[in-house]
């Protein structure tokens, strides 16, 4: 069994190589460029060069190092037949919870306002945002999104969950389809962005969407930035309509020098690090998902093109 490995940041190349190397080692595991690679049999990997398929015909499988595979999609030289498998959870739901509650808190216990009174040298206490007064919305519900949805129901929050098809998730109030899309919108002040960028999603926040949340709303986005029409949302945050927006995800990143977002008051910013992927427990999972593979079985997370998922 010959794997390549395949990464946009070299550090995590090579860690990816090290760690499959020895959860597999029966496996030729190597990186790209490495004499062995052209004959690999499977890939796995992140943000594969444009000449990466090409130069390696004899794939059966693409596994992707990441949970979203919208980069992956697009690559101008996928095989069409190609079957590709992402990650699921892997370490990310943790890390996807504690950034999502600590926005949720943050909101809640209005420390912005108290920034803002700070600056102003002002002592003032302020009233606090309970669950009746800060429904939560989620947008996607797969393993990421129900995660989320789950903990913070579990919390005491409200909570609501919008997907492509009905979902169950204890506590949580699921909405699915076109039909309910403005029912969910409404019934939500902060919205949480978890969906997967697919050709049904790009752009789905945009003016009317926004105009449909509670008011003084705010935005979490950690899912893809093109999910969301940047100057529909910079004008709902300067109407008043939205109190604010925290975005860990861009439409180009690193996010430009000079966009509006970085300077503008109602806005926070992280660099993509809701849930990073944490090689060691990645990398079980594609070794158990591979060789669920070499068995005939179909493992989880395996990606339907028509989706996008």
């Amino acid at each position: 069994m010959n794997i390549v490995v395949t990464h946009s940041e070299e550090a995590s190349r090579d860690r990816w190589v090290e760690t499959l190397r020895t959860l597999l080692p029966q496996a030729s595991v190597a990186p790209t460029g490495s004499p062995d690679a052209a004959s690999a049999e499977f890939a796995v990997g992140w943000a594969p060069p444009d000449d990466f398929f090409a130069a390696h015909p004899k794939l059966r499988a693409f596994f992707s190092a990441a949970a979203g595979v919208d980069f992956l999609l697009r690559h101008p030289g996928l095989p069409p037949d190609l079957p590709i498998v992402r990650l699921e959870d892997a370490g990310m739901g943790a890390q996807m919870v504690d950034y999502c509650r600590h926005e949720v808190l943050r909101v809640a216990g209005r420390w912005d306002d108290y920034r803002a009174l700070q600056a102003r040298g002002e002592w003032q206490e302020l009233d606090a945002l309970g669950p009746g007064q800060l429904p939560i919305g989620v947008l996607g519900m797969g393993v990421l999104g129900s995660r989320v949805a789950a903990a913070l129901a579990a919390d005491g929050w409200q909570v609501s969950g919008f997907a492509r098809g009905p979902r169950q998730v204890d506590g949580v109030r699921c909405f699915h389809g076109s039909a309910q899309w403005f029912d969910f919108l409404a019934a939500t002040r902060l919205l949480i962005l978890l969906a997967p960028l697919t050709t049904e999603t790009a752009d789905i926040i945009d003016a009317q969407a926004l105009s449909r949340l509670q008011p003084q709303g705010w935005l979490v986005n950690v899912a893809r930035g093109a999910l969301v029409v940047d100057a529909d949302l910079l004008a709902a945050l300067d109407a008043g309509h939205l109190a604010g927006a925290t975005l860990d995800v861009f439409r180009q990143e690193p996010l430009a020098a000079g966009h509006p977002f970085w300077a503008h008051p109602k806005i926070r910013l992280t660099p993509h690090i809701a849930a990073v992927t944490r090689v060691e427990e990645s990398a079980v999972q594609v070794a158990d998902k591979l060789q669920r593979l070499l068995r005939g079985e179909r493992p989880g997370g395996w990606v339907d093109r028509s989706r996008g998922y």
